[in-house]
């Protein structure tokens, strides 16, 4: 990790290594970085990314920015979207096979028609599937999962990354 020269971060890219370590050894890890503006909070995720890309992890990513408040899950579609959208029909399928299915909607994957008109608030059936498309994505190879920014986003206020590692 330390190809991309930052400076004075030795201790905190050294744990970050372990803990992508970790990660890779079936152990799932939550990180969060936070800090005030300018600090290199970006860099240092950047760094992770690459040390993840490294060992052999799928990385995915995303930032949130003041678009992503008024855009409903359009953090989560940053992540996943290239992944299930570029996947060939076969692939798709495993992805989104079984409970993963519910969050087909997300990325236009089936008909609007497909999705339930009754006015029931379908978000936790969504989050479900995206609970199942993550844990369908560990099933190939070790998964981080970065969000740079996601103070912009409708969720928390910090800069962080996740790193998912199911067996």
């Amino acid at each position: 990790m330390a190809d991309l020269e930052l400076l004075e971060r030795q201790r905190e890219l050294r744990v970050l290594s372990e803990l992508i370590t970790a990660a890779c050894r079936g152990e799932a890890r939550l990180v969060v970085v936070e800090g005030a503006a300018g600090i290199g909070k970006t860099r240092l995720l950047a760094a992770a990314r690459a040390g993840g890309e490294r060992t052999g992890m799928q990385v995915l990513k995303a930032r949130g920015s003041e678009l992503e408040r008024e855009f409903a899950y359009g953090v989560v579609r940053q992540l996943f979207e290239p992944v299930v959208t570029e996947a060939g029909q076969t692939e798709r399928g495993e992805l989104l096979a079984g409970a993963a299915g519910q969050a087909a909607v997300l990325f236009g994957t089936i008909d609007d028609v497909a999705a339930p008109s009754t006015g029931v608030d379908v978000s936790f059936a969504t989050l479900h599937g995206l609970f199942w498309l993550t844990a369908n994505l560990c099933a190939h190879r070790p998964l981080m999962l970065v969000i740079d920014d996601l103070n912009w986003s409708e969720f928390l206020h910090c800069a962080f990354w996740r790193i998912y590692c199911l067996d």
